[in-house]
């Protein structure tokens, strides 16, 4: 019993010596693929290494975890650049110059969970496979074909389809400065392009009181709301847009004997009904600065058109104009789906 029992232990210690061997040698003869050790401290670093050789195995790539990838067709590095964690994949061809990839995974888009990490490197490393193996003849069109394939995920993300604001808007019509507003303002969009957005919003309600004169004058309450087209572009956290809607303007006002003095009132005098709903054209441009994916803080100044501007006349005086045009400025915090 004694002299089985020695020889089923020496079995034992050497079949678990075996993956050391494979992990440290950097010339295994099945290792296609390096994995550069990353440091003994970061512990999410490490753990994804190892989760990362689990999904090369799954994808029928033997790996290695070693300190220098020379010599293997492919490696892959997990390190951090200034503290966000970077996906770095290199692979070799049998004729011609390497090809390299390089991502970086922010703690919001997973970059502390080394699942995501692990997955993220292998499906890198499996599309810089496939253009390097791709056959030489058709390499321009399918090229382009693979880059954008591998460009998609990273693009969706950053666009999300859905996109919902509020937040405060200034309303000032002529003269300009002289009668401004604050009232609510909110608005959604939903992506048919890459870069082009259906958008609706509205905002309101504004309650003006216009300048006060001789002869009187006026409170205003106002709102409006429209649909239409936004376009935009993002550079890392910043993004710009431009928007054009079509909808409605509504006016109602009443008369205030403001700046009248001892004079009896007299009734106000519009060259339109006091109550009003009139179409209005909008057009817009903001930018935006995002705190992560789906949260930000937005800027935009919207110029409103009435079809037919209107004059608010009180005894014959004019105390201002709507429409001609009127201008909104809007800061509004934004999430998306």
């Amino acid at each position: 019993m004694s002299l089985r029992l020695t020889l089923a232990l020496g079995l034992a210690v050497s079949l678990a010596a075996v993956p050391a061997r494979a992990e440290t040698t950097p010339e295994g003869p099945r290792a296609e693929v390096a994995v550069l050790r990353p440091a003994s401290d970061d512990r999410v670093l490490v753990e994804a290494s190892r989760r990362l050789q689990l999904e090369l195995g799954a994808n029928g790539l033997a790996s290695a975890l070693v300190d220098v990838g020379e010599g293997f067709p492919a490696r892959v590095a997990l390190v951090r650049v200034d503290g966000v964690v970077t996906i770095d994949v290199l692979a070799a061809p049998a004729a011609g110059a390497p090809l390299q990839r390089r991502v970086s995974v922010a703690p919001e888009e997973g970059g502390s969970d080394p699942a995501v990490i692990a997955v993220r490197a292998a499906e890198l490393l499996r599309g810089i496979r496939l253009e390097v193996r791709r056959p030489p003849a058709p390499a321009p069109r399918r090229a382009q074909a693979a880059d954008a394939v591998t460009a998609t995920p990273s693009t969706a993300e950053e666009r999300p389809t859905w996109r919902f604001e509020a937040g405060v808007g200034v309303l000032s019509a002529r003269p300009l400065g002289a009668a401004l507003a604050l009232g609510p303002t909110v608005s959604a969009a939903g992506r048919i392009a890459p870069h082009v957005a259906f958008t609706a919003f509205f905002a309101g309600p504004f309650f003006t009181d216009r300048p006060p004169t001789p002869d009187g004058s006026a409170h205003t309450r106002e709102e409006l709301g429209g649909i239409g087209l936004r376009a935009d572009a993002w550079r890392s956290r910043l993004d710009a847009s431009i928007a054009g809607t079509v909808g409605l303007h509504h006016l109602s006002a009443v008369y205030d004997d403001r700046g009248v003095g001892t004079a009896p009132a007299t009734a106000i005098h519009f060259y339109t009904p006091q109550s009003v709903w009139n179409p209005a054209l909008t057009v817009a441009a903001g930018a935006g600065w995002r705190f992560s994916r789906r949260f930000g803080l937005a800027f935009q100044l919207l110029a409103i058109f009435i079809e037919s501007p209107l004059a608010l006349t009180t005894n014959g005086r004019t105390v201002g104009a709507l429409g001609d045009p009127s201008l909104l400025s809007t800061l509004s915090a934004w999430t998306t789906l």
